[in-house]
């Protein structure tokens, strides 16, 4: 919803001009709410209090509360004889690798968000391939929902996987 928005600004800022700056800083911002909200609609389908919490936290959820309803849901599964010993552990060191990729990429898009919303000392940087602030470039921010996307279905996967979904 927010991704074409955020699209929009990236190509005003990309113009130049004195509002170039604006655009480019609120560009940032909706490129995180596009990630932001996708990953609460996620959460939301496990617990909703776990998309309510701060944006902040939602890192932290996707870390421990996600991946211990993930443990917890393959170990049952495995004593269960629904899934190997080896499953169990494939299903496990994934959930973890990809919550742990998924947290840093929201705790990244999350502090731009921030130094774009609230830093406006911190100048946005212009060049011939785009613009980035503290090195944070608009086409990596352009691509934090697919990648958001992608972690989402890794983990809905695996919770298909383990019926918990």
């Amino acid at each position: 919803m927010y991704q074409p928005v955020a699209k929009t600004l990236a190509i005003e800022a990309l113009k130049g001009g004195p509002a170039a700056d604006a655009f480019g800083r609120s560009a940032f911002n909706r490129y995180y709410y596009s990630a932001y909200l996708s990953t609460r609609n996620f959460l939301n389908q496990f617990d909703s209090k776990w998309g309510s919490q701060s944006h902040a936290n939602i890192p932290d959820t996707i870390e421990v509360n996600l991946i211990k309803l993930i443990n917890a849901s393959a170990e049952k599964a495995r004593r269960t004889g629904l899934i190997s010993d080896s499953d169990k552990e494939r299903i496990k060191s994934l959930a973890k690798t990809t919550a742990r990729m998924y947290a840093s990429l929201l705790r990244e898009a999350y502090d731009t968000r921030c130094t774009a919303d609230y830093q406006p000392e911190t100048k946005l940087e212009f060049n011939e391939k785009g613009f980035s602030i503290t090195g944070t470039t608009n086409s990596t921010a352009e691509r934090w929902l697919i990648e958001v996307n992608q972690k989402k279905g890794t983990l809905m996967g695996l919770c298909k996987e383990l019926g918990i979904a």
